[in-house]
C-alpha cells in the first residue's frame, strides 16, 4: 500500500511515482505498478492522449481498493481535491477503466473515448466481478461511430456507482449497456448529441437505479430503458430531470417477465 503521483506535464513512466518531482506521466504507468489499496494522486492539469486503446488493470482489492484521485498538485499530498484531470484517446481506440475484476475509487478524471473519429470507441468499466466507483467523473464517447456504448455489462453480481458523474455522447444511437447492478446518483447527460435511449439492460439479473440525474438534454422522445434480456430485469429512475415536453417511454417495447 502507498501513495503514488501521476503528472503529464513533466513526469515520466520511468520514474517510481513515489512524489511529485518523480510523477509517472500516465494513468497506465502506474497502473502497472500499483498495489492494493495505494493512494494514487492525479494532478489537476493532467491530460494523457493516445492513438491506441486504454485498459487500466488495477491491483485493488475489496478489501482494499485502488484509489485514483485528482488533486491540486501544490502540495504533496494534495490538500485540494480538482476534477479536470483527462484520459483520451484518438480514433477507433477503447478504454477499459479497468481489466476486469478490479476494485476501484477514482474521482474527478474525465474519460475521453474516440476523439475526432467516426467508427467505434467505447468506454468500458470491466467485464468480471467488482465493485468500481466514480465521483465527479465524466465518460465522453467523443466519436460519432453510432455503435460506441459506456459499457457496465460485467457479471449480474458487478457493482459500479457514480456519484454526480456526467455523460457525453456524440450520436443519437450512443447509450449505456448495463450488465450487472449500476447506481447511478447525481450528475447529468451532457449537451452533445440527443441520444434517443439512455440504458440498454443486457443481461438478465440487471438492476439499475437512478435518481437525481439530469437528463433534459436527452432527445425529447427518448426512452429510458430498452433490454435485450429475456427475463428478471430491474430499473428505478427516480427525481430525474426529464427532457421539455418528454414523449418516450420508461421501457421501449415490451417489458419482459420480472
Amino acid at each position: 500500500m502507498a501513495t503514488r503521483y501521476v503528472r503529464s506535464t513533466d513526469g515520466s513512466d520511468a520514474d517510481t511515482g513515489a512524489t511529485w518531482a518523480l510523477a509517472k506521466a500516465t494513468l497506465t504507468g502506474v497502473a502497472a505498478i500499483d498495489t492494493a489499496g495505494d493512494e494514487i494522486w492525479v494532478s489537476q492539469v493532467h491530460a494523457q492522449s493516445t492513438a491506441a486503446a486504454i485498459t487500466f488493470n488495477w491491483a485493488g482489492t475489496a478489501a482494499a481498493p485502488t484509489r485514483v484521485i485528482c488533486g491540486n498538485d501544490a502540495a504533496e499530498p494534495p490538500t485540494a481535491l480538482a476534477t479536470t484531470a483527462s484520459v483520451t484517446t484518438t480514433g477507433n481506440s477503447t478504454i477499459n477503466c479497468s481489466s476486469g475484476n478490479d476494485y476501484l475509487y477514482a474521482y474527478g478524471i474525465n474519460f475521453h473515448a474516440g476523439s475526432g473519429a467516426i467508427g467505434t470507441a467505447n468506454i468500458v468499466f470491466g467485464s468480471g466481478t467488482h465493485t468500481q466507483t466514480y465521483e465527479n467523473c465524466t465518460f465522453d464517447l467523443a466519436t460519432t461511430g453510432t455503435a460506441s456504448t459506456i459499457d457496465a455489462n460485467g457479471s449480474t453480481t458487478a457493482l459500479i456507482v457514480c456519484k454526480n458523474c456526467n455523460f457525453q455522447f456524440s450520436a443519437t444511437a450512443q447509450l449505456i449497456n448495463v450488465g450487472g447492478i449500476v447506481l447511478i446518483s447525481g450528475g447529468s447527460i451532457l449537451l452533445d448529441a440527443a441520444i434517443t435511449t439512455i440504458f440498454n439492460l443486457v443481461n438478465n439479473g440487471t438492476r439499475v437505479t437512478v435518481e437525481g440525474l439530469d437528463l433534459s438534454n436527452a432527445a425529447a422522445a427518448m426512452n429510458i430503458f430498452s433490454s435485450a434480456a429475456a427475463a428478471s430485469i430491474y430499473g428505478l429512475i427516480r427525481n430525474c430531470k426529464l427532457p421539455a415536453s418528454w414523449s418516450g417511454s420508461v421501457f421501449s417495447g415490451t417489458v419482459p417477465a420480472g
